[in-house]
Order: C-alpha cells, then structure tokens, then sequence
C-alpha cells in the first residue's frame, strides 16, 4: 500500500491484500534489503484469460529494468500455466515497455470521476443479496469470456452493490474515496438508474472514480450525464489472438489490476 502511495495509486490495504490473495503464487515483487520496491501480480481467470496488473516500481528505483524482470517472471508464470490470451491496463508510460514485450493494443479505458451528488432516481435499484451473487457471476462471465467468482463474491458488501437480473454495480472504497466497478447493464437506461443509485447512496461530496471502455459511448454519456467527467485514459492490451468475451460491453471494470 505504502509503494502504490508512493506513485500515487490509491488502493487500499484491503484491495491490496485482495489482489495478492487472488493470484495465489502469481504476485511477484523485488526487494532492496526489506523494503519493497516494484511489483506485479498475475491473476488466472481461466485457461482463456490471464490478467497482469499492479505494476509498480518505487519512483526511487525506476529506470533500472525492474518492471521488465517482473514483467518478464509474469508472462513465464503464464505461459507455465499455458493461458491463452493476458491481458492488461496500461498507462502512456507503461505502453511502450508492454509493447516491447509482444502485447497490442485492443482500446483505450476512460477515467471518469467526480463527487456523489445529484437526485435519486425515481426507483432506486435495491442493494444485492447474497442471494444475487450467482446471477451475477454468470453475467459477468459472459461477459469476460470466463468465471471470475470468487473476485465478484469478494467484492460484494450489501451496503455497498445494486442490481438485479439484467445487471449490476459495486462500490469499492480506496483511500481517496471510491472506486465504481464492475458496473454493467443490458440497457443504457438500467446503467443510468444503477449509477445513480449508486452515487445518490454515498455520503455527500465523496470521490467517485469510474473506468470505461472507449468502445461505450453509452458508458461515457451516462457518466457525463451524472457530472462525472473525463480526467485520464489508458491502454488495454493483449498478448495473444482471440481475447475472450465482451468486454467493451461493460460500463465500468472491476479495477486496473484485474480487469
């Protein structure tokens, strides 16, 4: 949590012991005496998907190759595994690096944010339910290609997810407010209602920061329309073929780290 700070990232030690958890051997990272200063973490969603996220090097030590080792013990860890297609969320600086080591770029994610505000909507989608978790999970299957249970279970609080059977919105808290996602609906007006929802249910003036495929217009406009604006883009990007599932028809992703 303390290396993230460092270059700005807001995570949580929550968020963080989440990702570490979800990888299981596939978090690495590079020490100098006890103190950490780069690392990547590689969660298998399946034998089709890998994702590559939380690279980060301490400001103090860049410029020495140590995201290229990292990334390097990543893709040998995923090819160890024989994955299909890995995938990742590249800033400006990092593309170049990833495009060095064989990955392509599919499309830009937007950055949204804003503070919650702004009027309830007529019906406000109820919180999910335990009882919920299963539709989602197949929703959210279909559309990355492959199951990513165990993440969408642990991100689920109550008091802090909406939906129902044709979609679905969580709230993540980080340390500088929150962040939306995953966040997907059938339709326009669903994802409108659901965001919403959602940033009418948040305390007053809170951060909201949300991630949107390029390729949803739909995302984008309801963002705008609920004073979010566009502070930032990046890359995703692939290594291999045939990326799986749909994934421009999600309104917002889970998180840079995991897609």
């Amino acid at each position: 949590m303390a290396l993230a700070q460092r270059v700005g990232w807001s995570h949580s030690a929550v968020q963080w012991e989440q990702f570490i958890r979800w990888s299981g051997e596939g978090a690495f990272g590079i020490f100098a005496g006890a103190h950490l200063v780069a690392t990547t973490i590689v969660t298998v969603h399946g034998a089709a998907l890998a994702w590559v996220g939380a690279v980060i090097t301490d400001p103090d030590y860049q410029g020495q190759g140590l995201a290229r080792q990292l990334m390097e013990r990543a893709l040998a860890y995923t090819h160890e595994q024989n994955i299909a297609n890995t995938l990742l969320d590249a800033t400006d600086k990092g593309y170049p690096l990833y495009e060095r080591l064989g990955f392509r770029p599919l499309y830009r994610n937007l950055i949204f944010a804003g503070l919650a505000n702004g009027t309830p909507p007529a019906t406000p989608y109820p919180c999910l339910t335990a009882d919920n978790l299963d539709g989602v999970i197949a929703q959210d299957a279909a559309m990355m290609g492959c199951s990513r249970a165990p993440i969408i279970r642990d991100l689920w609080q109550a008091d802090a997810a909406w939906g129902d059977d044709e979609g679905y919105l969580f709230v993540q808290q980080n340390t500088t407010g929150v962040s939306l996602g995953p966040w997907y609906h059938r339709t326009a007006e669903g994802a409108e209602r659901l965001l919403r929802t959602a940033l009418t249910s948040l305390p007053p003036e809170t951060r909201a920061r949300v991630i949107i495929p390029e390729a949803n217009v739909e995302a984008q406009r309801v963002a705008q329309t609920s004073a979010l604006s566009l502070i930032g883009s990046g890359w995703r990007m692939a290594l291999g073929d045939n990326p799986p599932g749909l994934m421009t028809s999600a309104y917002g992703i889970a998180s840079f780290a995991v897609g």
